[in-house]
């Protein structure tokens, strides 16, 4: 398999139309969309080994960011979401059982400026599905990013 932008779309758009929750389920939204995207990730030819760690470091970060998001600056929000992206890689390190591991995510600096971007020149009255869309096509753009090295080889390549 491989990585499917539709299925980060969709997850958010759901987010998007059903409203503010609390911070803790909004979180756990935004993991669950995420891991539905990722999951299908493919290095050196096989899936990525996701674990509760990984999800609850997202999801941790995310809470916290969620709790202030509406006080805080579109530059606060676009670096938590990041920051909250790439732990999820490496809180512990993802690796793609037998034959690799994630070694490098070079995005989230391109991620930061990209939502934040977003998130001050948002259109009024935007739809949850044009929403989706824009913040998907930056987190893809992002996770791609994620960079895999074979632990024998020790050649290297970006997941897809």
């Amino acid at each position: 398999m491989a990585l499917i932008k539709a299925t980060l779309t969709n997850g958010l758009t759901k987010i998007f139309a059903a409203g503010r929750g609390t911070p803790l389920l909004a979180a756990e939204d935004w993991v669950n969309a995420y891991v539905d995207y990722a999951k299908v990730a493919t290095g050196f030819g096989v899936p990525p080994v996701i674990t509760d760690d990984n999800k609850e470091a997202m999801r941790n970060l995310l809470e916290t960011l969620f709790k202030d998001v509406y006080t805080g600056s579109p530059s606060i929000a676009a670096n938590g979401i990041a920051t909250a992206l790439t732990a999820f890689w490496f809180s512990p390190i993802t690796i793609f059982a037998p034959v690799a591991y994630v070694s490098l995510v070079s995005g989230t600096a391109a991620l930061v400026t990209g939502l934040t971007t977003n998130f001050i020149s948002r259109t009024p009255g935007a739809t949850a599905a044009s929403k989706a869309l824009e913040i998907a096509t930056l987190i893809d753009t992002f996770t791609r990013t994620v960079v895999v090295t074979n632990y024998s080889s020790g050649l290297t390549m970006p997941i897809s």
